[in-house]
């Protein structure tokens, strides 16, 4: 039972990033893709590693890129939330003129609320 079935569509929408995947670890090499401006989070166990570049966020696997948006990523990788937070209102303060920054805080939102939601239903259901 939830709280508020509101919630609902957004287990539904983003309950898959909650399952651990199957993921070979790696950690990126010297040469890793072409982004010279990007900025990437690593995880310590090789897997689920992040970019930023110019307002977007990436998820990167050995072999490919796939483009995510804030909230995904903050629920792909919950522990490094305040790093994703910070790198995106860093790049929302010094891009407040463009399109994207607007878009991205509405991502930000959306992730912070529904990571927030999920552990007051695990806290109510108890």
């Amino acid at each position: 039972m939830h709280i508020c079935e509101e919630w609902k569509p957004l287990e539904d929408k983003y309950g898959n990033l909650w399952i651990q995947a199957q993921e070979d670890p790696w950690m990126p090499g010297k040469g890793f893709g072409d982004w010279p401006g990007a900025i990437m989070v690593l995880n310590p166990s090789g897997v689920r590693h992040l970019l930023f570049d110019n307002g977007r966020w990436y998820r990167a696997f050995r072999d490919r890129y796939e483009a995510m948006t804030a909230a995904e990523v903050i629920l792909l990788s919950p522990a490094d939330a305040s790093t994703i937070l910070g790198i995106s209102h860093s790049w929302m303060l010094n891009n407040s003129s463009d399109p994207r920054s607007h878009e991205l805080s509405g991502e930000l939102c959306e992730g912070v609320k529904t990571v927030i939601r999920h552990f007051a239903d695990l806290a109510y259901n108890r």
